[in-house]
């Protein structure tokens, strides 16, 4: 018999879903593997044994580990970071099926999947193409995955715009194939979505340069320098926000026509996906802005959006997010987020208005049928009332941003759907960002 031993030994603990052989509806236990947790292979059998036997029926001890592929493991070493394995007991043959596992375990393989395509390098300078009409000015951002920089333009008739480097083999890596430059192309119409100079793509090494209008400043920056926004402000953020939202949702409200200094617009559509009749069951996002029904794997719509403007409202006025607070787990975030309902911080409750604090209750509601479509946000008294705005003291904030260095997009996490009259296989896009 034919084993396999790596020629390299794991430096950490691997994450692996046990199952059982011959059972293609039993999805598995999860255990982390390593030697630090188990000296040899028989004890990781002991161990194994113990964790399968209060959920299927043993006949003997667990004595034989295979993958899923068939070929059989009797090292410790020999186990790979997400891998799924069938135990069997003595005396039983493997029986290769379709075995099926957990749903956490399965996002834990996508993860994987994505943290290993995103080791590729990006370049490290623009393309020819790019700097035929910019010169790089100013990095922002910079990972494996994607780079952000500052450029200015060689034509007067362009303004200060960004340039975003994307590693598509990452992208594509996900459930849904990358979208951003076909979805943002879609949405160019609509003033409170960031413009889309041009793009240039490049097939050899998957990479992909989006140049994009730039910002003066995002609501990070405010709340950085100001702490929480003054109301006024963040209804007119607010009203520019739903009138974007409302756009891709393709309910083709009334649109925002007083845009004379502060405008908000969504931007980074890097996780967008179209999305056909049936609800959405991936798990996309940052934890502190995911609505519960994402998170508890029962499928989601268009209303994962609504809870996301309504935590965004959130932070404006209280300079706090309403979920997570001194949590830095995602599995704590994400507990808090499902069993307990948000509160008002006590010092800054009174000095917001009912009107704010009812649409908060509105758009954060556990049942997401409950919750307000974009164009009902519109409608709500919050939203009606009339704006005062200190233009000059928004003034002095924007340019601080600006000369700080702080910009960037201005990150949202919503979770976009768009609907494309034109287009009848699409109706729903997903989106992170808003600036």
């Amino acid at each position: 018999m034919a084993v396999v031993r790596p020629t390299v030994r794991p430096m950490k603990a691997v994450r692996v879903c046990f199952l059982r052989n011959g059972d293609p509806h039993f999805r598995g236990v999860t255990l982390s593997v390593s030697r630090y947790h188990y000296n040899d292979f028989d004890i990781l059998l002991g161990h194994v044994t113990k964790a399968l036997h209060s959920h299927v029926v043993l006949s003997s001890a667990i004595e034989y580990i295979w993958r899923i592929d068939g070929t059989p493991i009797s090292f410790l070493d020999s186990f790979l970071d997400g891998d799924v394995v069938v135990c069997c007991c003595r005396y039983e043959s493997f029986s290769k099926m379709d075995y099926s596992v957990n749903r956490h375990f399965g996002r834990l393989q996508a993860a994987i999947r994505r943290w290993k395509v995103c080791k590729e390098a990006l370049p490290k300078d623009l393309s020819d193409s790019i700097l035929l009409y910019v010169d790089k000015r100013q990095s922002l951002v910079s990972n494996e995955r994607t780079a952000i920089c500052m450029a200015e333009p060689k034509s007067k008739q362009m303004g200060s715009c960004i340039v975003k480097v994307v590693n598509e083999a990452f992208m594509q890596s996900l459930d849904a194939k990358y979208k951003e430059m076909e979805i943002m192309r879609k949405l160019q119409s609509h003033p409170n979505v960031v413009d889309l100079i041009f793009t240039v793509h490049r097939p050899k090494d998957s990479h992909t340069f989006l140049v994009m209008e730039c910002m003066a400043c995002s609501v990070q920056d405010l709340r950085k320098l100001h702490g929480s926004i003054p109301e006024p402000t963040a209804k007119r953020i607010m009203r520019d926000v739903v009138c974007g939202l409302t756009h891709i949702h393709g309910c083709h409200g009334a649109g925002n026509a007083d845009f004379d200094f502060l405008v908000a617009k969504i931007a980074d559509f890097g996780a967008a996906i179209y999305f056909k009749e049936r609800a959405a069951e991936d798990y996309v996002g940052t934890p502190k802005y995911i609505a519960p029904e994402m998170i508890i794997g029962t499928g989601y719509d268009y209303r994962v959006d609504t809870w996301a403007v309504g935590v965004t409202l959130f932070c404006m006025l209280f300079d706090e997010e309403p979920f997570g607070k001194g949590c830095k787990e995602p599995d704590a975030i994400c507990h808090e987020i499902v069993a307990r309902g948000h509160t008002f911080p006590l010092e800054l409750k009174d000095s917001v208005s009912k009107d704010a604090k009812d649409l908060i209750d509105e758009l954060l509601m556990k049942n997401p049928s409950f919750r307000p479509t974009s164009a009902e946000i519109s409608k709500h008294p919050f939203m009606l009332r009339e704006i005062i705005t200190d233009f000059k003291a928004l003034e002095k904030i924007a340019a601080a941003s600006f000369i700080s260095g702080l910009y960037l997009y201005l990150y949202l996490y919503l979770y976009l759907y768009l609907y494309l009259r034109a287009s009848p296989i699409c109706s729903v896009v997903r989106s992170t960002s808003l600036c």
